[in-house]
Formats: C-alpha cells, sequence, structure tokens
C-alpha cells in the first residue's frame, strides 16, 4: 500500500441548530475522500487551523477496499497556499505494513476547476520517526485523485465538521465519512461510504445536511452508488454520530436511520447513536 505514491513522493523530493456553536473567524481548511490513481486505497481526511497553521486538529485514514488493510492518523501541522495543501500525520493505528503505527510522514494535495470538471492531484512522502509539527509549503501533488478535495486559505466564518472511520459493532462493514460545513449548516459537502469485505458489497453517498452539537453529529446522505440491495441508489438517509473521550479510551456510538426517497437537505438535531463504533471519530463545531 501507498508504494506507488511513495515512490512519487521521493522522486519529488520529498455535525443543536443554525446559530448555536462559535469556531473562529478565520481558518485554513482542506478534506477530501476518494480513490488514489492507480490504487483501491481510499483516503480520507479532514484538517483545520488558524490562518498561519497554529491550532491545528484533523484526521487521515486509508482503506484498501481489495486488501482490508489501512491506517489512522492525527494530522500534526498544516499549511495552504491557495488551491494547495500540505498535512503532517503521526499513525495512530495501523494493519498497513508499509505505514506501521507510530511513524509520521506529509501527504500533499491540490485541487483546480469546479464539480466534474475539477482537477484533483495528491502526493505522500517517505515514513519519519519523528512526528511533524511544522510544514513546509504545499509541493509533490504529482497523483490523480478520484473523489472531491476542498482546500480553503482565506478567513472563514467558521467549520463544522464531522469525520469518521470504522466498523460498527456486530457488523463487517467499514464506514468511512467526511462532512463540512460554515457553523449553521451552510455549504455543506462531503462523502460516506460503505465497504462490506465478506461479500462485496457497499454504497458511495454525497452528503447533503451537517448538524453538529458538541461531541455529536448528524448528516444527511444521498446514494449515489451502490451494490448493496438495503441501501440502493437513490435513497437518502441520516447517519448520527458520537465521541468521548480521548485517544484509547475514546467511546465512540453511531446510528443510522430509514431509507428516504426524499433528499435531506435539513438535518435535526443529532440523536439515536446507540451502536458501538470500533474506529475513530472526530466532530468539531
Amino acid at each position: 500500500m501507498l508504494r506507488k505514491l511513495l515512490i512519487c513522493g521521493a522522486l519529488l523530493g520529498v455535525l443543536y441548530m443554525p446559530g448555536q456553536a462559535s469556531a473562529s473567524s478565520g481558518s485554513w481548511f482542506t478534506e477530501g475522500s476518494g480513490l488514489v490513481g492507480g490504487t483501491s486505497q481510499r483516503w480520507q481526511w479532514v484538517a483545520t487551523s488558524d490562518v498561519g497553521g497554529l491550532n491545528v486538529k484533523g484526521h487521515f485514514s486509508d482503506y484498501d477496499k481489495s486488501t482490508g488493510l489501512g491506517f489512522d492518523a492525527e494530522v500534526t501541522c498544516l499549511n495552504v497556499s491557495g488551491s494547495a495543501a500540505r498535512i503532517g500525520i503521526t499513525i495512530t493505528q495501523s494493519t498497513e505494513p508499509t505505514r506501521p503505527q507510530g511513524q509520521s510522514t506529509y501527504i500533499t494535495m491540490s485541487t483546480t476547476g469546479q464539480g466534474n470538471k475539477s482537477v484533483n492531484f495528491v502526493g505522500a512522502d517517505a515514513n519519519s520517526p519523528v512526528p511533524h509539527l511544522v510544514c513546509g509549503p504545499p509541493s509533490g501533488m504529482a497523483t490523480p485523485f478520484d473523489g472531491e478535495i476542498n482546500i480553503r486559505s482565506e478567513a472563514t466564518p467558521g467549520t463544522w465538521f464531522a469525520q469518521g472511520s470504522g466498523t460498527p459493532a456486530l457488523s463487517t462493514q467499514h464506514w468511512q465519512w467526511v462532512a463540512t460545513s460554515d457553523v449553521g449548516g451552510g455549504n455543506v459537502k462531503g462523502h460516506f461510504s460503505v465497504d462490506d469485505r465478506t461479500n462485496g458489497t457497499g454504497f458511495e453517498a454525497q452528503v447533503t445536511c451537517l448538524s453538529v452539537l458538541n461531541s455529536t453529529a448528524r448528516i444527511g446522505i444521498y446514494i449515489t452508488q451502490s451494490s448493496e440491495p438495503t441501501r440502493p441508489q437513490g435513497v437518502s438517509t441520516y447517519i448520527t454520530m458520537s465521541t468521548s473521550g480521548q485517544g484509547s479510551t475514546a467511546l465512540n456510538l453511531v446510528g443510522a436511520g430509514g431509507n428516504s426517497a426524499s433528499q435531506l437537505t435539513t438535518c435535526p438535531p443529532p440523536s439515536g447513536y446507540a451502536t458501538p463504533f470500533n474506529g475513530e471519530i472526530n466532530v468539531n463545531d
């Protein structure tokens, strides 16, 4: 996993109602979800900081649909320049031999254009035993990325985000999602995916709404592609999530609603998260 991207890196040098939450008046921000070109790896990340890189937080995850291997990482630094960004990550959990727990690396990303016409690239550096606390200017993004990348470098009204990667209890499904919006739920964007390694089914969905209250969130999703009979293409549902505690002592819970024939453009306050979730959840209000 990441062998092709490692080569490239070496060669290049390398979700309560609106108005109730607050955030800093200006921030750097990057988020993305999609497949790395030439691989079966799905990358997902969200990172935010003050303009300039202070008070950084975020998460990065990698999941290979063909092997079931992957890793989760904490974001340790962020640098944004126009439509390009670099994040430093330290791996906190891993089943991927080439990216073991405790190692750090840089991930870069860039995006140009809008919607179906956007051109997205990513890059990855080699492993380092030392955490990356400072990110240099972004460079080295040369691998095509089939998915969505969003980067903001200007002052913003603040950001809500919800992100997670892992497996609901008593399930063989791997869930992965990232959702962001302005504080209050405007300008929502994001992605939700499910892969079941035991039967080869799953689905891809677009995030259509987001509501955040402290450490809980609700997202609305619209399924765009599906091989899962219980979640066919064209239906919508709500997904809820909650996290408390830190690190290995964190208690994470999720929930899922029934199918709806109508797109869900407004998310009520989060509730209904009752299923233990084996993975990582990050929520920011």
